[in-house]
């Protein structure tokens, strides 16, 4: 019943009951008032995104180079005090 009221409303465009063959209209799509053009990239969101970069990207290089540079120092401090102190060397 609601197939049938579907296919009334479709205006018969296309069969929906079971085993039906599908049509696949394969015309040239819209006509040419209906189509959308490709839009480009208007100056300010080019200019927004060049400008934006390294406005996020300078600070998070900053926090890196402090992390990385804390990193190398403890690793640096650790080895300092697990190295053997030179002047001490005990003769039994």
């Amino acid at each position: 019943m609601f197939l049938e009221r579907k296919n009334r409303q479709n205006s018969g465009s296309q069969d929906c009951r079971p085993g039906a063959k599908l049509i696949v209209d394969r015309g040239e799509g819209p006509p040419e008032s209906k189509r959308k053009e490709a839009k480009t990239m208007e100056w300010p969101v080019i200019l927004a995104i060049v400008l934006g970069i390294p406005v996020i990207f300078f600070p998070a290089a900053y926090v890196a180079y402090l992390d990385i540079g804390g990193i190398v120092a403890a690793v640096r401090e650790k080895r300092k005090a697990t190295r053997p102190v030179e002047g001490l060397a005990t003769t039994r």
